[in-house]
């Protein structure tokens, strides 16, 4: 049954050769990879390079890194991503996959560390009021300019540097307006051998969140603007972590819904598909309900339909006790395990690849 939803994303990795198979992760500090030791040790960079190894492209024997925010929401491990000058502004709350960005004016600027790659795409955000130019230069060479100014806030834009002489290559992003007028950076992709083709990992998460900040008016003009601009072919989202305890089950299932029609709308006619994961049921401090995880996952689990797959993370998951994460050795906490250390998050995605590249 799972094959059969996700046969959009099984087609995609078939064709990993002649054109790009891409998978986008909506979801909370987990998919955000909090205190999994580091960017790549994160389920999102993992998952990719599992992906990559079970299908990779001819002739490609070490693809890019691919795709790094411009911006991280506190909680969530450091990128390679450095910030100069007094008017960069990091925002959480409105533009970008995963609803975090940059905002840079006043010849502040943005800067990638060095990355193996032939071609990068720089992917960018639009306002009305106070949006100024950007530039983009490889190895302290300008490659052109991008504008934020637009007649309304709107995301999921694209610079590309084109084709690069596959090297070592430094990105930096600059902000060349006045202080204030600012150029929205929200991410950059990295290509190397692999533009154009093999599998690609876009990190939507956003530490904290739960069903309710996906839908939030923001997240409306960004989030899934960028989910429209990317046209994955599978949507991963897992959320209710931070459901359980502060939304009604009700709520909780009804937000699930508008963000499965979010998806829809962004997807337009492009083939697609999802894998709605019903996490494992953590130990919080303030003792929600299990009856109403219970019931969010029997929720969960009734929405599985012809191109949505549901995973029960639960049923291959250590199950979870006070004083007892630490010893499952795939949990962060002790005392109430909620995050997934290191190895944790090295088995969730050892779990997400089972499914979905079966």
């Amino acid at each position: 049954g799972i094959r059969k939803a996700l046969s959009p994303w099984f087609a995609a990795l078939m064709n990993v050769d002649n054109a790009p198979a891409y998978a986008m992760l909506h979801g909370d500090s987990v998919f955000a990879g909090s205190v999994s030791g580091g960017f790549t040790s994160s389920v999102r960079y993992q998952l990719q390079t599992m992906l990559r190894a079970s299908y990779p492209v001819t002739g490609v024997a070490a693809p890019g890194i691919g795709w790094i925010p411009a911006a991280i929401v506190s909680g969530e491990p450091a990128i390679p991503v450095t910030t100069s000058g007094a008017n960069v502004v990091t925002k959480t709350d409105q533009q970008g996959a995963g609803i975090k960005c940059l905002r840079l004016s006043n010849a502040s600027y943005a800067e990638w560390s060095a990355q193996q790659c032939d071609r990068v795409r720089v992917w960018y955000g639009k306002r009305a009021t106070f949006a100024g130019a950007g530039q983009v230069n490889i190895d302290g060479v300008s490659k052109g300019t991008f504008t934020s100014a637009g007649a309304s806030t709107q995301d999921g834009f694209i610079f590309d540097t084109g084709a690069l002489t596959a090297a070592s290559h430094t990105l930096r992003v600059i902000g060349t307006a006045a202080a204030g007028v600012e150029a929205i950076v929200t991410a950059a992709e990295f290509f190397n051998g692999d533009y154009g083709k093999g599998v690609h990992l876009v990190d939507g998460a956003h530490y904290g969140a739960n069903t309710s900040t996906f839908l939030a008016a923001e997240a409306l003009t960004g989030h899934w603007q960028v989910a429209a601009a990317v046209a994955p072919q599978l949507h991963i989202v897992m959320l209710g972590l931070n459901d359980w305890g502060s939304l009604s089950v009700n709520a909780y299932l009804a937000n699930i819904d508008s963000i499965l029609a979010q998806i829809a709308t962004a997807a337009g006619s492009n083939p697609y598909c999802v894998l709605l994961v019903m996490p494992y049921r953590p130990v919080k401090v303030s003792t929600p309900d299990p009856a109403d995880f219970d019931a969010m996952r029997v929720g969960i689990l009734a929405r599985a339909a012809s191109n949505i797959a549901v995973l029960d993370l639960g049923a291959s998951w250590p199950d979870l006790v006070s004083n007892g994460g630490t010893a499952t050795g795939v949990m962060f906490e002790n005392v109430s395990p909620l995050h997934p250390n290191g190895p944790g998050h090295k088995l969730l995605a050892k779990i997400l690849h089972r499914v979905i590249a079966a």
